[in-house]
């Protein structure tokens, strides 16, 4: 009788497992979505430039993403005011805001053959812009969590 309670536990949490995994895919794909929109629309992209340019910004998304997730899940926990954790965390930050600019000049070849100079030039600072929206929301959103469980 344990065994099968175990194992309908296992069972259960594996499709909870794989369900969430599911989720989070059409969330980052809807994401991508959103943000590939706004830069078409932001760069005055054409249909022949998207064709080419979806997949090399996708690229570049997900080496983005992959870099923080990477220094997120390293990043040390601690008070803010423990020293040693701030200092490491300050640091964290440091490295991966170099990882980006290292991302960002690689794909700045692979951006040009497909982007007019002007949408180029224009291309960082809508991707900022979008990134910097998407972080406020995220903030809000948790703000708005913490404020209705109290």
């Amino acid at each position: 009788m344990l065994k099968r309670i175990l194992t309908l536990v296992l069972l259960l949490t594996s499709i909870a497992a794989s369900a969430q995994s599911r989720r989070t895919k059409e969330f980052d794909q809807k994401l991508f979505d959103a943000k590939l929109a706004e830069m078409v629309y932001q760069l005055d992209i054409t249909d022949s430039q998207k064709k080419a340019f979806a997949p090399i910004y996708e690229s570049y998304c997900r080496e983005i993403r992959s870099a923080w997730n990477a220094t997120m899940a390293s990043m040390p926990q601690g008070r803010a005011n423990d020293k040693d954790a701030s200092v490491e965390r300050v640091k964290k930050r440091i490295k991966l805001q170099e990882q980006a600019q290292s991302i960002r000049l690689r794909y700045t070849d692979k951006l040009a053959e497909v982007l007019t100079p002007k949408q180029l030039s224009k291309f960082f600072s809508v991707e900022d812009n979008i990134q910097k929206r998407l972080q406020e929301r995220k903030q809000r959103s948790q703000r708005q969590r913490r404020s209705a469980n109290r």
